[in-house]
């Protein structure tokens, strides 16, 4: 699914973040009203996901995302999904819906401009980045299989068996 800059609300940051770039903090409404920060998940894996209600392909990627955080959860995976649906309502079913239990934000319930789109350069749903609890950027748009794979090999690294 593509967005334009006017949906977006554009952006004068220089560039899209890229691999081994740091992540740029952002925040989000949650769905009982309540501020919740990209940074407060810091020290984690964290996967920033952004999506919509409205986008079939991130509905279908959901199960999956479901999956791996019940399954890596404990080893330190968390998952910020930031939503840029314009209809909180939409939103909110969504996410009740789809079973998504970790942090879901939106930018403003009901709103139309979303900087913290434009901060990331979102042209494209899904849109997805996975980073170190170093806060450092170690993939991007990684879904399914590869992103399992991806997961198994950044944890096992970080977090090793004994």
């Amino acid at each position: 699914m593509f967005l334009s800059n006017k949906e977006i609300g554009g952006s004068s940051n220089s560039k899209e973040p890229e691999l081994g770039d740091k992540f740029l903090d952002i925040q989000g409404i949650g769905l009982s009203g309540q501020i919740h920060s990209l940074a407060s998940l810091k020290g984690k894996f964290i996967l920033l996901d952004f999506w919509a209600s409205w986008c079939g392909p991130c509905r279908k990627e959901n199960p999956n995302l479901l999956s791996l955080y019940k399954r890596y959860r404990s080893e330190g995976f968390e998952i910020f999904s930031y939503s840029v649906d314009q209809n909180s309502k939409a939103w909110k079913k969504a996410v009740a819906a789809d079973s998504l239990i970790w942090t879901n934000v939106i930018e403003q319930p009901d709103g139309n401009y979303f900087p913290s789109e434009a901060i990331y350069k979102v042209k494209l749903l899904p849109t997805s980045y996975l980073i170190n609890p170093d806060g450092i950027i170690v993939a991007k748009d990684f879904r399914g299989t590869e992103l399992e794979g991806k997961l198994k090999e950044v944890l096992d690294i970080s977090f090793p068996k004994n």
